[in-house]
């Protein structure tokens, strides 16, 4: 959770201008990740730049644990350009999205 928080604060305090990022994160449907569900509650109250979309996706742990299963399950539901999966512990300084579109 704490490596979510980063992940997230990152996109909040350098957010793309050229392009929009979609951020699904997975969580248990179970109580087990409390935590990754209070840093979600936590930046979903907050308003997001225009350009970061956040998006939290509940999944039985049987399939939270395997990672390619929402990864899967979020790619075929996305009409997006490109498709980027990454763990939470990526952070985006100034412009790094930006740059990835040119």
């Amino acid at each position: 959770s704490r490596l979510l928080h980063y992940q997230l604060s990152s996109l909040f305090l350098h957010p793309p201008s050229q392009v929009e990022v979609k951020v699904t994160v997975f969580c248990a449907s179970e109580s087990d990740d409390a935590e990754t569900r209070k840093v979600m509650n936590f930046f979903l109250r907050l308003t997001p730049p225009a350009s970061v979309v956040l998006q939290l996706w509940e999944l039985p742990m049987e399939q939270l644990l395997r990672r390619s299963i929402g990864r899967n399950l979020a790619a075929r539901a996305t009409r997006a350009d490109w498709v980027w999966l990454a763990d939470c512990d990526m952070a985006f300084g100034e412009g790094a999205l930006d740059a990835l579109q040119q």
